[in-house]
């Protein structure tokens, strides 16, 4: 099978598009967008094939000041996701690419220590436990120089087990990717939110709603803004209408 590596004087054409990725050739972020500005496919058709207005936008972002390593990501990963689900009698079956910053192996974020027991610390600790980051509200300056990687293993989230059951199905498997699944997936990601001032704009929002939420806990007033989740009621629900589909 004829694979295309992606390196820094990458030049890629449309018949490129559907090549498969070597992915055991180191690459990063600001590989692929130097990869996508450079191509001789003209920006406006790349843009409308790829779904991402953006791109030339990315660039200069990521171009805009030095790579910051936060310390916290030691690499970003694509992973092939799966969903199977049966609710109200509709079978349905999707799958796509995920895009997220994985962490160094064994290092637990301070947020997860705060909040899970000693049991579960442990647990995490022993498994050589790696945190997902979502990196959608991240500056491309950021994301540029980390390293992209295929995951060796496929998800499966299948939700027609009851909820006592484990949901996700783990398969030991490194699925090939195409230049244009690469590009369309990791560009999704980065554009969840739009252009940089869109994001930027949805970030400051978030962080309010952080403060705020911050602040009520602190003055206990947090069940002022907030409405706590029946649990029992919505596992009742949701074991209900997985009954009724058996």
């Amino acid at each position: 099978m004829d694979k295309i590596k992606i390196t820094k004087d990458m030049e890629f054409d449309l018949h490129d598009l559907m090549l498969v990725v070597d992915a055991d050739h180191e690459f990063t972020l600001r590989d692929i967008l130097r990869a996508c500005i450079n191509s001789k496919i003209p920006i406006d058709v790349l843009s409308a094939l790829l779904r991402c207005r953006y791109i030339e936008e990315y660039w200069q972002e990521a171009e805009s000041k030095d790579f910051e390593d936060g310390e916290d990501i030691e690499y970003l990963e694509l992973t092939w996701l799966g969903d199977k689900s049966n609710f109200s009698g509709v079978k349905e079956n999707s799958s796509w690419w995920g895009f997220h910053g994985v962490g160094y192996e064994g290092k637990i974020p301070d947020d997860l220590r705060k909040n899970c027991d000693e049991k579960e610390i442990k647990k995490m600790e022993d498994e050589k436990y790696r945190q997902s980051y979502a990196i959608e509200f991240s500056p491309l300056y950021k994301l540029a120089d980390y390293s992209i990687k295929v995951s060796d293993k496929m998800y499966i989230t299948n939700w027609e087990k009851k909820p006592t059951d484990e949901f996700n199905e783990v398969i030991d498997l490194k699925p090939s990717i195409t230049l244009m699944e690469l590009l369309y997936w990791s560009l999704w990601e980065l554009s969840f939110f739009g252009s940089v001032e869109t994001r930027n704009k949805k970030c400051d929002e978030m962080d309010e709603s952080c403060k705020e939420i911050d602040e009520a806990i602190k003055n206990g007033t947090i069940d002022q803004i907030t409405k706590p989740i029946d649990l029992d009621k919505w596992m009742e629900e949701i074991e209900g209408d997985t009954d009724e589909e058996d």
